[in-house]
């Protein structure tokens, strides 16, 4: 029975989660900016993976910064990194997940993201109860999360220029008001808010899974909503209602209208209607592991999450040396949900303002309620054992397949 650990090591598309990196996966096979159209930059700091030990407690500290910088076109694409390590006993292995981030979405222009990573983890028994084998299970060590901190904070270009022609957009549409004729259309028009590029997100260990039926996963939600605001549709239509119906009302509706513009800055601001919207979902989760001695690979069985690690069995008839390389698959998923909603706004003087939202999703009630988007695809990510560079990593297409 082969025993051996498994030295830290670096599996990802780059050295930190970088869309522009040139191992970025494409979310769509066929419909992606080219890989030569856009540039990354990773940089990755106060790299640490520590086992602490105090009194009968083991521990361990993890912690890293990464900076990602990317220019040009890229994307849709999905990215990540990670580091992994753990111990083979009895054909048995634990890997134990660490420092994991990941991003979906696209570059347009210029980008930059600082990624803050810190978990503290704690080693205990942990009893693995197998549904398919429920006499075989058992008892084993397991590294379990005490606490996860990621903070991610990022610029982009493209959202900054779009944020500044919102504000462009939100003066004109002042302006276009003090016209009589045009300020009933403008408020009929819906406030829309747009996507964010990019989204990121950690805690791939959680979502660990072979099965045919992919539903869930870590999400890398795209949202565009839309709202109304049903008070002034209502007064607007009725007060354009009475203007045909009793046309000698108008000039009471126009001294009420002056009115209330004047009355504005004291009155407070009251609005409410529905939210609708439409989100483009990325789903990414780990489905296999192949260990590599040479050019001989090896697949491992059994693929599934205990505690915050990740236990699967290495084949009868592999080597019982540490391997050299090692390889993480990974299965992601386009898929479209929709955003049923509604919210309440109450501004008074420009200085005080409230506004709760409720949202409704079908995904709320189950990952199944989804609508694909496009096929899944199973990408492998390898690298050399014990290597914590991103300079020999692979990235390697297994298979498409049709969401099941």
């Amino acid at each position: 029975m082969a025993s051996y650990h498994i030295e830290n090591t670096r599996i990802g598309t780059g050295e930190t989660a970088n869309i522009a990196d040139d191992n970025a996966i494409p979310i769509y096979e066929y419909f992606h900016f080219p890989k030569n159209w856009s540039k990354g930059f990773d940089f990755n700091f106060f790299d640490l993976n520590k086992d602490v030990t105090i009194s009968i407690l083991h521990g361990r500290v993890s912690t890293d910064a990464q900076l990602s910088l990317g220019f040009g076109l890229a994307g849709p694409n999905w990215a990540g990194a990670m580091d992994v390590e753990g111990n083979v006993t009895d054909d048995t292995l634990l890997l134990d997940i660490t420092n994991d981030q990941f991003v979906a979405g696209m570059l347009v222009g210029a980008d930059a993201s600082l990624t803050l990573n810190l978990a503290f983890q704690f080693e205990r028994e942990t009893f693995e109860f197998d549904w398919r084998h429920p006499f075989s299970s058992h008892w084993t060590y397991a590294w379990h999360d005490l606490a996860r901190v990621n903070t991610v904070f990022q610029f982009d270009l493209l959202t900054t220029l779009v944020n500044i022609a919102v504000v462009g957009v939100k003066i004109v549409k002042a302006l276009l008001k003090l016209i009589p004729g045009l300020s009933k259309i403008i408020k009929l028009l819906p406030d829309v808010t747009l996507p964010a590029p990019r989204s990121f997100n950690s805690g791939i260990s959680d979502h660990v899974s072979s099965s045919s039926f992919f539903t869930g996963g870590l999400d890398f939600p795209t949202s565009l909503e839309a709202s109304f605001n049903l008070i002034d549709i209502a007064e607007v239509l009725g007060k354009t209602g009475v203007e045909v119906v009793q046309p000698e009302l108008i000039p009471a509706i126009e001294i009420e209208t002056k009115m209330e513009t004047l009355a504005k800055w004291i009155k407070p601001t009251v609005g409410t209607g529905p939210i609708f919207g439409l989100n483009f979902t990325t789903f990414l989760r780990i489905s296999g592991i192949n260990a590599y001695w040479g050019t001989e690979k090896h697949k491992l069985t059994d693929v599934h999450t205990v505690g915050a690690e990740i236990e699967a069995k290495l084949p009868a008839e592999a080597p019982q040396s540490a391997p050299d390389g090692l390889g993480i698959e990974f299965d992601h998923r386009p898929a479209i949900d929709f955003t049923i909603g509604w919210y309440v706004s109450l501004t008074w003087l420009k200085i005080f303002s409230v506004q709760p939202e409720k949202r409704r999703h079908p995904s709320d009630f189950s990952d199944a309620f989804t609508v694909p988007a496009g096929d899944a695809y199973t990408y492998e990510v390898r690298n050399n054992v014990g290597s914590t560079s991103a300079d020999d990593i692979v990235v390697t297409m297994v298979e498409d397949w049709i969401f099941g």
